[in-house]
């Protein structure tokens, strides 16, 4: 396929935030003062971001992820991550899931996946979707990357989305996975910024899609 370049409005939006980072790492001599807030801000934001729990559904689930699915359906919402069709059986798709992350009984062009459920750790709620790919096909090189996310429609900006795809990448590298492809449609401004806000690093766009990868062996052990 055909290689693009962001408009303005995106150029701008990347530029402007790894310009930002680098500012935090090129700063002059701090004071106890800065220091001391910079850490509560960071301490503040990882007790916010405990607010979601990753994991693999599970039976118990059922009713909360029905509800979100349902939610899906009434606002006509892409459910990126997640697969099912219009007759979804909870119960198949649990079976079907587990095959598919053992790499069992996939369709022609289908990779082995995990798949995730984002629940609110306070209400138990199921808020969000997230399907890790554990390889890519030629098809996901182009669209789709290793992870595919969204957030049920009446969670989002609460911070739901950014934290799916940042407790996705440490599943990820344990799969020997150290560089990780996500995309978003140019148009997705919302989705550009939860993957630059998790080291995404633009590559290309293809046919209107934003291609950005995240080494993650450059990251914290």
């Amino acid at each position: 396929m055909g290689k693009y370049q962001l408009d303005d409005k995106g150029k701008a939006q990347v530029r402007r935030y790894h310009e930002k980072e680098a500012g935090k790492n090129t700063a002059g001599k701090a004071t106890k003062a800065d220091l001391r807030a910079r850490f509560l801000e960071a301490a503040r934001r990882k007790e916010n971001k405990m607010g979601l729990i990753l994991r693999r559904p599970q039976e118990a689930d059922r009713e909360t992820i029905l509800a979100m699915i349902q939610e899906f359906r009434e606002e006509d919402s892409a459910m990126d991550g997640f697969y099912g069709d219009q007759d979804f059986n909870y119960e198949d798709w649990l079976a079907s899931i587990r095959l598919q992350e053992a790499g069992l009984g996939l369709p022609e062009g289908w990779v082995p996946s995990i798949q995730l459920v984002g629940f609110d750790s306070e209400t138990g709620q199921a808020v969000s979707f997230v399907n890790l790919r554990l390889r890519l096909s030629s098809y996901l090189l182009e669209q789709g990357g290793h992870i595919g996310y969204s957030v049920r429609p009446s969670r989002r900006r609460e911070g739901f989305a950014s934290e799916s795809l940042a407790q996705a990448l440490p599943i990820a590298q344990s799969k020997n996975i150290d560089h990780v492809l996500v995309t978003c449609d140019e148009s997705n401004e919302g989705s550009r910024k939860t993957i630059l806000a998790n080291g995404g690093i633009l590559d290309d766009v293809r046919e209107e899609t934003e291609r950005y990868w995240i080494d993650l062996t450059k990251r914290d052990a």
